[in-house]
């Protein structure tokens, strides 16, 4: 008999919230139970969700759970009540976009993408305890062990939490987002359909958040295969020109609202493959605990990486880990400790007054509440209502 497809979606923000959407439409999904530590917001957006599928000839077995991922008890019950075949985590301690907000000269002190960092650094400590809790009360509850895919950095955040013995199935968004682009520019560089173009890019956070936002792909790692009607045509397509020629990923900036829509569908997309068993070829970060993102085949049973002919597993690691520099991420121990570059810690000591060189999933929680403590003592001196609290 085959077994039912239940999804749990952890965290409605704006990237949980389009996927939920996403896989409230799909025929193929028997049940979604979606959650959030907001209870009015998270219900609100469930409701939202059951309606705009009515709206589209579905009526979808689709309910609302008040949930703490903080609390690992809670996660626990509701894992063995609800027995999920995928769990989305979806949710996060540190969003990116207040500290974009400091002044521009502690901003460009603390963000920044350079062979050593401190890219996004700041942010990592918050994606970890979530996704962390998660994977506790996965091994602590009674039940069916569900794949996970998780959207909080997974470039860093499932290497660490593998080495750590919590490894996610994969993750989603960042080298996911920037692949449209690549093919849509071959598409109108070759004056064929979309169809006929296929990329396998191998890329980290550092090198696709510049690509995306700004269309600028310059001296960060990436590999980008490409073919048309089955000719490779790497060799003559310059990934970087036809970006500028056709003002893409995007003409402007894409806002927060932009992005968490490409990343919520891209989230939804990863999670139907595992359950429709596709077999599909994605582009996806962190899959099995690898650092970065890789073409992936997605099934049931797990995932795999799968490289063109002429690019070695061992090449797109190595790519991917000096990737990982550019976000202030030094290396992965073995236990799983995130270990920054000394750009990167000295960034965040001079600007958030916090000294950390490395720390484990574990201690991940501890150093997030130094970091919103600095960063809101940053802000207020500089005339800037802070937008993140510790809130445990």
């Amino acid at each position: 008999m085959d077994r039912d497809r239940t999804v749990l979606v952890a965290g409605l923000g704006g990237v949980g919230y389009e996927a939920l959407q996403v896989l409230a439409g799909d025929p193929g999904i028997d049940d979604v139970v979606a959650t959030d530590v907001l209870a009015d917001v998270g219900e609100t957006r469930t409701n939202a969700a059951i309606y705009r599928a009515h709206y589209r000839g579905r009526n979808p077995d689709v309910r609302f759970a008040e949930l703490d991922l903080l609390d690992v008890d809670a996660t626990t019950e509701l894992l063995e009540a609800v027995e999920p075949d995928v769990v989305l985590t979806a949710a996060t301690l540190l969003r990116y976009a207040p500290f974009e907000k400091l002044p521009t000269d502690r901003r460009d002190r603390l963000i920044g993408f350079s062979p050593n960092g401190p890219g996004y650094a700041c942010i990592v400590p918050g994606q970890i305890p979530l996704a962390y809790n998660v994977m506790q009360a996965i091994e602590a509850a009674d039940v069916r062990e569900p794949h996970v895919v998780n959207v909080s950095m997974p470039d860093v955040v499932n290497p660490a939490l593998a080495a750590a013995g919590h490894a996610p199935l994969v993750g989603a968004g960042n080298v996911g987002l920037v692949v449209p682009a690549v093919e849509r520019a071959a598409s109108e560089r070759y004056d064929v359909p979309p169809s006929g173009v296929d990329a396998y890019v191998v890329a980290s956070h550092a090198s696709v958040h510049p690509m995306l936002f700004y269309g600028d792909t310059g001296d960060r790692p990436f590999s980008a295969v490409v073919s048309v009607d089955g000719t490779d045509v790497t060799d003559d397509f310059d990934v970087a020109a036809s970006f500028e020629a056709g003002r893409l990923p995007f003409p402007d900036e894409p806002s927060a609202r932009e992005i968490s829509v490409l990343t919520g569908t891209h989230a939804a997309k990863i999670v139907q493959a595992v359950l429709h068993d596709s077999g599909a070829v994605l582009h996806a970060p962190g899959p099995n605990g690898l650092p970065g993102g890789y073409p992936v085949r997605l099934r049931r049973d797990g995932a795999s990486v799968v490289l063109p002919e002429g690019v070695e597993r061992a090449e797109a690691e190595a790519l991917n880990r000096r990737g990982l520099r550019y976000d202030g991420v030094e290396r992965v121990g073995d236990d799983g400790a995130v270990v920054f570059t000394d750009e990167a810690r000295d960034a965040m000591d001079d600007v958030l007054g916090v000294d950390v060189k490395r720390f484990t999933p574990a201690e991940a929680l501890a150093v997030t509440a130094d970091v919103i403590e600095g960063y809101r003592d940053a802000a207020r001196d500089s005339g800037v209502e802070p937008e993140l609290e510790v809130s445990w």
